[in-house]
């Protein structure tokens, strides 16, 4: 009987041992994996790579009045993997940009407002609406008063709604009723999220001095606000003065932007302290592994009438917000050989989401009607 149970031991032991070992994966077998749909979705890329001519895009005046949509004057490329290496596999003009999952695109909102005769009067009119009025009264303003410009709209392609990037002006009334004006937004460049820009033109108030309108402004389009002050603004606590405005960059340009001075004066004196930065945007030379920016230098030389004294440097060290943008994204070589002479590379996105999301915004793109 002993015999007998220790024969059942050694078999029961033996069964748990063999179960044991074919389960268990020996030192070279690899981990068993769980299922991508218990760990993460599986993501897929699509690049957006935009382009614009090298010169300024100029606006012209409109017989149209009020209010009316565009489309941005750039080029779109979508370009995403196919087998090793990233292909243009569609384009089409306008302006399109990736935030993350969502597809977006910028489209210019124009305005044209005309005045030919003034409200009537109240107590509280401003200053330039009473200068307004008298050149009325003293046939002035024959022809009345006029405002001509574009703001920036952001489009959601997935789900339409439209968030005001750049306002453009409502109204004669908002401008507080210049006799004319002009304010143009210009696109010079984009990198993700951010979105750079010029905003110039010139504004005639009533009774006054025209003066000139030039602005730079970055737009955060994730959170649909300009970030301009946050990041670059004319005091020293703007985190990204450090990185684009080099004192390195202000000494190598100051021949030549005393050159320029001289040339137009040789009575003007230089003062470094009146050169400062006028805007910056993403460049893409094939020289650079990484991403650089274009950094505009303007003089200050004291009068209305000068010309303008520019001088350029490249910024290779990008700020912290821009770090993950800044390797040379292999969509950007898929682009090369499609840009026009006399245009240039003007921005980049990556649109990050599920296979068949990426999918629909792609057919999402091809079918937005261009306005």
């Amino acid at each position: 009987m002993k015999k007998y149970m220790n024969q059942n031991l050694l078999y029961l032991l033996f069964i748990i041992f063999f179960n044991i070992s074919c389960t268990k994966p020996g030192p070279g077998a690899p981990p068993k994996l769980p299922t991508p749909n218990a760990t993460r979705t599986k993501v897929t890329d699509a690049a957006l790579v935009w382009i614009r001519p090298f010169r300024e895009i100029e606006y012209k005046g409109s017989a149209n009045f009020g209010f009316w949509e565009e489309s941005a004057p750039v080029h779109t490329f979508w370009v995403a993997p196919v087998g090793n290496a990233w292909e243009v596999t569609a384009q089409r003009s306008g302006l399109f940009i990736a935030l993350g999952p969502r597809l977006t695109e910028v489209i210019i909102a124009r305005y044209h407002h005309r005045m030919t005769e003034l409200p009537p009067a109240t107590e509280q009119d401003s200053d330039a609406l009473k200068e307004c009025r008298g050149m009325v009264q003293d046939n002035s303003l024959t022809e009345g008063i006029s405002a001509q410009g574009s703001g920036l709209i952001l489009r959601d392609l997935g789900t339409s709604m439209k968030t005001p990037l750049l306002p453009a002006a409502a109204s004669l009334e908002a401008l507080d009723y210049p006799s004319e004006s002009m304010r143009w937004a210009k696109l010079l460049g984009g990198l993700g999220p951010y979105l750079f820009l010029r905003v110039h033109g010139y504004n005639q108030p009533c009774g006054m001095r025209p003066f000139d309108v030039d602005e730079f402004e970055i737009i955060d389009m994730a959170q649909g606000i300009p970030v301009t002050t946050k990041f670059s603004g004319t005091d020293e606590q703007s985190t990204w003065k450090k990185y684009f405005d080099l004192p390195n960059r202000r000494k190598e340009l100051a021949p030549m932007i005393n050159k320029q001075l001289q040339e137009y004066d040789s009575g003007i004196e230089y003062d470094a302290g009146n050169l400062y930065v006028a805007h910056f945007y993403p460049v893409f030379p094939e020289s650079l592994a990484n991403i650089g920016f274009q950094v505009a230098y303007r003089y200050w030389a004291g009068c209305r009438a000068c010309p303008s004294f520019d001088g350029y440097a490249l910024a290779e060290e990008l700020p912290p917000e821009m770090q993950d943008y800044a390797p040379m994204h292999p969509a950007i070589a898929a682009v090369r050989s499609r840009v026009p002479k006399d245009w240039r590379i003007g921005g980049i996105s990556v649109l990050s989401t599920t296979p068949a999301e990426v999918n629909r915004l792609r057919r999402v793109f091809d079918a937005v009607e261009p306005k």
